[in-house]
């Protein structure tokens, strides 16, 4: 028989052996790798495009969008609105206005380094048009009072196209088609975060008055280089080529940009949505060619690249945006809108994981037969893919009916990857508030022709280091039920001792 002491042993050995037994790494709190039911965004209008999504590390997803907000008077907004998979989504605001011509069109959104948001819109229509730029604080962005003003920075054309990023040192650059010197892709730069801006320089110029640039993105390696890429496209809205540059940050120049669809731009579309991201050590570039898409890689930093990948042999059509992500153990996602060839044909949002070189087979996020409508709200055929990676294990995906069909809102769906789950990190709360508020301004050139080169003194990089680039992939965390556990244990020990004492006392 035990005495005791050996039976207290025994029970506490057990109870620490439970609290301390780390949880899965996998799945969190029960969930399945199985995608939500598809659902609409709440407050999001019939024509509204899928939204710029931007995760923090706060287990929330920011939202910016373009949204007509007075039909009457024909005005459009940039929209501000929050998921998070508790609590689902927010109701949109509207942030920011177009000081001239009523509509403001989003082209990119950035969270920067120290917690602030930065916008770029195009403002305006056929007749005026400008590159218009804001910021606010992260935390305070559905306040539309904390947004500064709108600033021009440069004139805009028809199709707008914009992006904005980061470099190491702290600048930020937007890259953006305009007109002022020929039609292409130029370059412009704030070295006092976003105060003021560099007058714009050529990156790539399309050299006809008939092309223009549009869908630029970017993207950075470990090693702090810009990557960029663009395609052009004709009057008719025919893909004419895929173009891509990086920054040469040491010199703050471009490389001259190179067609990486050369041959294949004139075939029917020609090239059109390309997707860019930097994946395990390597370069890659997505687009499509007449309704079938390809694979280009770099293992050189986008020095030379190997000859296009055809992907999906069985998905054919041209569905508008593909949209890359990476979760935290290193898994590239690829989400995009196509169809399957048949009797009907099985149209969809679809989902593809790469392993290794290959990608996986895709499967549906949702599928079934093309509906067109043109009047009501039942249309289907997924279009214009936008996803984002949520702390480090949520897929997030959302996507629009086909706009050559009455739009019948943004829809969404959410899954879980395997992947762990990132440590969380607030955002900065403090931050003075912008002197300008929302008020309309009126767009002026700019005078200081020196502007350029007080804004990117010599251009030294900070330097990198190396060890932030790594993601910790460790499993955070044990049982849930280890705080009440070590709670009641000394409480426990002392029933136990006394029950086996009075046991001895009744014999």
């Amino acid at each position: 028989m035990y005495r005791w002491w050996q039976i207290l042993y025994i029970f506490v050995t057990a109870s620490l052996c439970i609290c301390f037994t780390p949880a899965s790494p996998g799945m969190a709190q029960g969930t399945s790798v199985q995608w939500t039911p598809a659902q609409t965004i709440p407050g999001y209008g019939d024509e509204t495009n899928p939204p710029i999504l931007i995760a923090d590390r706060n287990n929330t997803v920011h939202a910016f969008a373009s949204q007509v907000v007075d039909e009457e008077d024909g005005l459009v907004a940039i929209i501000y609105n929050q998921w998070t998979p508790e609590e689902g989504w927010t109701t949109p605001i509207d942030i920011l206005l177009s000081p001239v011509k009523k509509q403001a069109r989003l082209l990119d959104a950035l969270l920067d380094s120290e917690g602030f948001f930065h916008v770029v819109f195009f403002g305006g229509d056929e007749t005026e048009s400008y590159l218009y730029y804001s910021k606010a604080l992260a935390v305070q962005a559905a306040d539309a009072r904390s947004w500064t003003s709108p600033e021009p920075i440069e004139e805009s054309m028809i199709p707008p196209s914009g992006a904005i990023f980061e470099v190491a040192d702290g600048r930020l650059i937007i890259l953006h088609g305009t007109q002022t010197n020929g039609i292409g892709v130029y370059m412009s730069v704030s070295s006092d975060k976003g105060k003021n801006w560099s007058e714009s320089i050529p990156v790539g110029m399309t050299n006809s008055n008939k092309l223009f640039p549009y869908n630029i993105l970017t993207d950075q390696s470990s090693d702090g280089v810009t990557h960029a890429v663009w395609q052009v496209m004709n009057i008719s809205g025919q893909g004419r080529g895929i173009f891509y540059s990086r920054y040469e940050q040491p010199e703050g120049k471009w490389s001259n940009p190179v067609d990486l669809s050369l041959g294949d731009a004139m075939t029917e579309l020609g090239t059109m949505t390309p997707a860019l991201k930097y994946h395990d050590n390597g370069l890659l570039v997505l687009y499509n060619i007449s309704g079938k898409i390809v694979m280009k890689r770099s293992n050189d930093g986008g020095r030379s690249w190997n000859t296009p990948q055809p992907l999906f042999p069985n998905h054919i059509g041209v569905n508008g945006t593909l949209s890359l992500v990476e979760d935290s153990a290193n898994g590239l996602h690829l989400l995009f809108g196509q169809r399957i060839p048949g009797s009907p044909d099985i149209h969809g949002l679809w989902h593809s994981q790469m392993f290794g070189m290959n990608w996986s087979s895709p499967a549906p996020l949702i599928s079934g037969p093309q509906v067109v409508d043109m009047t009501g709200d039942t249309g289907f055929d997924p279009y214009d893919a936008s996803a984002v990676i949520v702390q480090g294990n949520i897929l997030l995906a959302t996507w629009r009916t086909d706009p050559g069909m009455k739009g019948n809102g943004v829809w969404y769906a959410y899954r879980y990857v395997d992947a762990p789950t990132l440590p969380v990190e607030p955002l900065p709360d403090e931050a003075v508030l912008p002197d300008s508020t929302n008020s309309i301004v009126i767009p002026t050139a700019t005078s200081d022709d020196n502007l350029f080169e007080e804004a990117i003194p010599d251009w030294t990089p900070a330097s990198i280091d190396d060890s932030v680039v790594a993601l910790e992939v460790k499993a955070q965390g044990g049982s849930p039920a280890a705080p009440i556990l070590v709670g009641i244990l000394p409480v426990s020990a002392l029933v136990v001792i006394l029950v086996i004492r009075l046991i001895r006392i009744s014999r």
